[in-house]
């Protein structure tokens, strides 16, 4: 019977010994699981405040690529009266039209060092980890875009400089300006060629700021 005894008291304690032992891995793997998803919080929050940022960014940019367009048609159609009537403080508005490249400067500090860092793991979701990763693959796309783009208003800025600009402060451009400019085919050939450009990289830079809403939304959601 004592021998029945001891077997059964050393039954127990190994079977308290394994139940404190799997205690203990839970309260472990429970503490883990809460540090991790609060640090996935705090990526979270720091990521919407970047995506947004880059939306306004974005929004900014298309829109003022969008403004291009409608003022070289009115160079070009305009008559030579209606372009003199043009107001001295409107005629940079042409040259920015022509010449500028107006590119986005993306602030990219957390999801940067999240994708770094192995952080961005911490995203539990898998779609809003893909639409992330996805939108940092658009952005470098963009970046190149952004480069043929510059390309090409430098080449509109070297013609401007045959008719006596770049203009930058005072003097300004005239109206004179402008009707010797519309007169130079080769440089309004340069102007299409960059606004065609100038329209695939707003084009891209809708799909990308598109991204950027549907990633906010998810973010929210969380």
């Amino acid at each position: 019977m004592s021998g029945l005894g001891n077997g059964t008291r050393l039954a127990a304690e190994g079977a308290l010994i394994v139940v404190s032992i799997l205690l203990a891995f839970a309260i472990d793997t429970w503490w883990d699981d809460r540090g991790r998803r609060a640090e996935e919080q705090v990526l979270i929050v720091d990521l919407e405040a970047e995506f947004r940022t880059n939306l306004h960014a974005l929004d900014s940019i298309i829109a003022r690529h969008r403004g291009f367009p409608p003022r070289i048609t009115f160079l070009e159609s305009a008559t030579a009266d209606q372009v003199r009537g043009t107001p001295a403080d409107s005629t940079e508005l042409f040259q920015a039209a022509m010449a500028s490249a107006s590119t986005f400067d993306a602030q990219t500090g957390t999801l940067d060092g999240a994708i770094t860092s192995g952080k961005l793991a911490l995203l539990s979701d898998t779609s809003l980890r893909r639409m992330v990763a996805s939108w940092r693959g658009e952005l470098d796309d963009a970046r190149e875009q952004g480069a043929v783009l510059m390309r090409s208003s430098e080449q509109v800025l070297y013609r401007l400089s045959r008719h006596g600009g770049p203009w930058i402060g005072v003097p300004k451009m005239t109206s004179d300006d402008l009707l010797g400019i519309r007169g130079d085919d080769e440089l309004m050939g340069f102007v299409r060629v960059k606004l065609l450009w100038g329209f695939y990289y707003q084009q891209h830079l809708q799909s990308m700021a598109d991204l950027t809403q549907e990633i906010l939304t998810s973010l929210e959601g969380h």
